[in-house]
């Protein structure tokens, strides 16, 4: 269902909307049970990229410093502001880390991990559908750095960015999964 720019700036202002509207007990304890049902999706991962979260987005530097504390390799995306091209850099803690393109925070030395180690990567968005179709915030940024990843895309939200469709054009990279506060969805 391909859709115009409008419809996504649409959606894109109303999930903004409603993601902060979310009180910081809310994103505590949704991200709380999101990181538990993660944390199962992702046992026996030998390497997974999660993200630092910013705008209320689901949180999961808990889910990061277990996986690290079990031995886990873990990276976080830095992405160059002038190209949005994100590479995945390794991190050993979440102490090390500092704000860098977007408001993002990122590790302070990059350790590029190349993308055929990383079994899993978990992917923030404003909206999913239950075609696994994601939409972020419009750089792109992710769909370029998906496009040629063969493992694992999961989709991490809250269940009201759940809706039934996302608008997508032929670039968009669809999720193999979706997990939220009230489930875990397969695609």
């Amino acid at each position: 269902m391909e859709n115009t720019e409008n419809q996504k700036n649409g959606l894109r202002a109303r999930m903004k909307a409603e993601r902060a509207a979310l009180s910081p007990d809310e994103v505590t304890l949704k991200s709380a049970v999101i990181c538990n049902r993660l944390s199962s999706v992702l046992r026996g991962k030998k390497f997974v990229m999660a993200y630092c979260a910013l705008f209320n987005e689901v949180n999961v530097d808990s889910l990061m410093r277990v996986l690290i504390s079990e031995g886990i390799g873990v990276a976080v995306p830095v992405t160059e502001k002038e190209t949005s091209v994100i590479t995945p850099s390794e991190i050993t803690s979440l102490s090390d880390i500092k704000r860098g393109a977007y408001g993002i925070r990122e590790p302070i030395n990059v350790s590029e991990v190349p993308l055929s180690e990383i079994d899993a990567v978990l992917v923030p968005g404003l909206a999913f559908d239950e075609g696994g179709m994601r939409m972020g915030f419009g750089k792109g940024c992710y769909d370029r750095f998906l496009e040629n990843y063969k493992g694992l895309k999961i989709g991490v939200c809250y269940e009201f960015q759940l809706i039934d469709a996302v608008p997508f054009d032929k670039h968009d990279v669809p999720m193999d999964m979706i997990v939220t506060e009230s489930g875990t969805y397969a695609v």
